[in-house]
């Protein structure tokens, strides 16, 4: 296999991980409930989901912070 080919792969492997965290987030963010009166029906919940999100945009952030060699045009050839 050749070093673009590994470079690749390394670079597939960090996007699962970022667009996994991206798609866990974009979940847990779907909906916000507030009631009648404008006030949040559950905020436990919210403060939940809300940092459930913070922890999986930070994982995948993380995943970014520590990978720096991302294929460039040349590499797919």
């Amino acid at each position: 296999m050749s070093m673009n080919n590994l470079k690749i792969q390394r670079a597939q492997q960090v996007t699962d991980e970022v667009v996994a965290g991206w798609n866990e987030a974009l979940q847990l963010l779907q909906t916000c409930w507030v009631n009648g009166a404008g006030v949040l029906c559950d905020p436990g919940n919210t403060r939940t989901k809300l940092y459930d999100a913070k922890c999986a945009i930070e994982k995948a952030l993380g995943a970014m912070r520590h990978f720096s060699d991302w294929p460039r045009e040349r590499d797919y050839d």
